[in-house]
């Protein structure tokens, strides 16, 4: 029985899509079951959560690479009704500006941005000193999406069209789902929020974003290629190496924009994973991120592989360990 058969088993997921490449030759694509009464195909698109966010820094890498941005920028450079002067972008990145996880914050309908990062801006406290404790601040990824749009003069989906997904071919992906809303699959029922409480909601930096496993895979397919697709250059090579480079002194295995599977544990000599979503089989230098609706992207430069899995279940989600077994097979096939 494959790591698939075994979730619709348990109940843990009624469909998938997994696309995955390894030394640039597909290995997997894989489409089965249904989401929702929706039956699954290969253009069938996924909110993908949390996978939004390496997107969403991928972005802030391109205004780096053209001297608009640097990581240790202020975020009151930007954002001057941001209150805490001595948070950094990188600190906004990585999670650990100071904020306070259990921070609530109702996702914005259309229209509502603005009112949505002003309820952000109005958090007049950090809730430990910066750089001090890693704890995940979903909000930050839209305080980004904002800098990005004060800096750029575009929106975030018009700005993503034109570094990244048109360059790439990713034709479906996008920010907006009154775009492709007719192929959106719809959330499992097993998420937090029900599907009529996702539809209609404004566009923000740390999740949302709409894509399928084909098209994601394009992008770390790019990553792998130095910054390079089909003879065109996307990335430096060395802002590619940076997107790779872990940046919190191996304390909290982050890079600017993803994961990274190891932390270096300073007490011994062993790296562990600290996020326990890779896979077993992945090296120590593999990145990525998963998503609450039961999605995982990972690249790993030392096997030359990309794995994109899309379920639009939060149960699968709930556990790390689900995306581990599935990417173990899936690392052993190539």
């Amino acid at each position: 029985m494959n790591t698939f058969e075994e979730w619709v088993k348990v109940g843990l997921a009624t469909g998938i899509s997994v696309a995955a490449d390894r030394r640039g030759v597909p290995t997997v694509r894989y489409v089965a079951g249904e989401v929702s009464g929706q039956t699954l195909n290969n253009d069938s698109l996924f909110n993908v959560g949390s996978v939004t966010k390496p997107i969403t820094a991928a972005l802030l890498m391109k205004l780096l690479e053209l001297g608009e941005i640097t990581l240790h920028d202020p975020v009151q450079r930007f954002i001057p009704e941001f209150r805490f002067s001595e948070v950094e972008l990188l600190h906004l990145l990585v999670h650990t500006a100071g904020f306070d996880e259990n921070t609530s914050i109702t996702w914005p309908k259309s229209g509502t941005e603005r009112e949505y990062l002003n309820a952000i801006y109005a958090i007049d406290r950090l809730g430990y000193p910066m750089g001090e404790r890693n704890v995940y601040f979903s909000f930050g990824y839209s305080i980004l999406m904002d800098v990005l749009e004060r800096v750029s003069g575009c929106s975030l989906e018009m700005f993503a069209r034109m570094m990244l997904f048109e360059p790439l071919g990713m034709e479906c992906t996008t920010f907006s789902e009154a775009l492709t809303r007719s192929a959106i699959v719809p959330l499992h029922p097993d998420t937090m929020e029900t599907d009529a409480d996702k539809m209609g909601l404004g566009i923000t930096g740390d999740s949302g974003l709409y894509s399928n496993p084909e098209e994601l895979l394009r992008f770390g397919q790019m990553l792998l290629q130095g910054g390079e697709w089909e003879g065109k250059k996307i990335y430096a090579e060395s802002t590619v190496d940076l997107m790779f480079r872990e940046v919190t002194g191996g304390v909290f295995g982050r890079t600017p924009v993803f994961w990274k599977k190891t932390e270096r544990d300073l007490h011994r000599t062993t790296n562990i994973d600290v996020h326990r979503c890779f896979a077993d089989l992945h090296t120590p230098n593999a990145v990525g991120h998963n998503g609450f609706s039961g999605c995982m992207f990972a690249v790993d430069p030392g096997l030359d592989s990309v794995i994109v899995i899309c379920t639009g279940s939060q149960r699968v989600n709930s556990d790390g360990r689900n995306y581990k077994r599935l990417m173990n097979q899936i690392l052993s096939l190539g």
